[in-house]
């Protein structure tokens, strides 16, 4: 068991590693995140399923350590995500708000959950094979809701509630830098007041967006070798605007169904009207 899970996490960490090796997760990445976690998860759960313990203290350790280790990365990124998509475009007052609104589900968590967190924290073992054996489950524990939803032959009182722990530590930290980057960026802005360019953007800022995705997606910037964090800059210095937050607002367009690309159609068709009009100029 031991050395399956190592090398399940292992494989796990390197292919996370190659899509983003630093600290910072865009959207687009954390939409892959998570569902690359989600088939280590099922790989995990598929192995367990069949796989039988070789002692309590086995069972014992899968769901204390183990199982809590890939289900909290799973839920981190599913919350990122979810967080990415939410976050307010608008004012940093209200952002700084959501990510406070945020934080203090963390402290309330923690608050619910205080005895376990700290039997874990404080490597207690006295009451490991009520928490952490799948025979003890209790409702008194588990509510019934949460058991409805899950499989009993892979649940155990106290793993989700670990897993959840170990979830909201990273949150955390992730959280924290958000804000540091807020501060930032209200430095930078102050710092830099006089702009590089005389042209202004005047139309939505996801109009631009939508034509800088459309430029990327099609290799038309630097034969396609550019990252959208590098066309953003440059563009905001280009067009003296600042986009904020471009990958959730491409996650808007593409919600969009039937117009995706609305802004570039609507250049389309100007296009076409200036071509028709100067053609009719005798």
């Amino acid at each position: 068991m031991e050395n399956h899970f190592s090398k399940l996490m292992s494989e796990l960490d390197k292919k996370i590693l190659t899509i983003n090796s630093s600290e910072e997760i865009t959207l687009e990445q954390s939409e892959k995140f998570k569902q690359i976690t989600l088939e280590y998860y099922l790989r995990l759960q598929d192995f367990t399923s069949t796989y039988e313990f070789q002692s309590e203290q086995e069972e014992i350790q899968y769901f204390k350590y183990y199982k809590p280790q890939i289900v909290s990365e799973l839920i981190f990124y599913y919350k990122v995500s979810k967080m990415l998509k939410r976050i307010p475009l608008s004012s940093k007052k209200s952002k700084k708000k959501y990510i406070n609104r945020e934080l203090k589900k963390i402290e309330s968590f923690y608050d619910s959950n205080i005895e376990l967190i700290n039997y874990y924290r404080s490597e207690n073992t006295h009451f490991d094979t009520i928490y952490f054996l799948r025979k003890n489950i209790s409702t008194d524990i588990i509510p019934v809701s949460r058991l409805l939803d899950t499989d009993k032959n892979h649940t155990t009182n106290g793993s989700y509630i670990i897993a959840r722990m170990l979830t909201n530590i990273k949150l955390n930290q992730f959280l924290e830098k958000e804000i540091v980057k807020l501060n930032e960026r209200k430095k930078i802005v102050k710092k830099s007041k006089t702009p590089n360019s005389e042209i202004y953007w005047t139309a939505p800022k996801v109009a631009l967006i939508e034509m800088l995705y459309a430029l990327f997606s099609e290799g038309a910037i630097n034969n396609g070798e550019i990252e959208i964090k590098k066309m953003v800059k440059e563009f905001e210095i280009f067009f003296n605007v600042r986009l904020n937050d471009p990958y959730r607002s491409f996650a808007e367009i593409k919600q969009r169904k039937k117009a995706p690309a609305q802004f570039i159609d609507s250049l389309k068709n100007r296009l076409i009207e200036l071509i028709q009009k100067q053609d009719e100029i005798p």
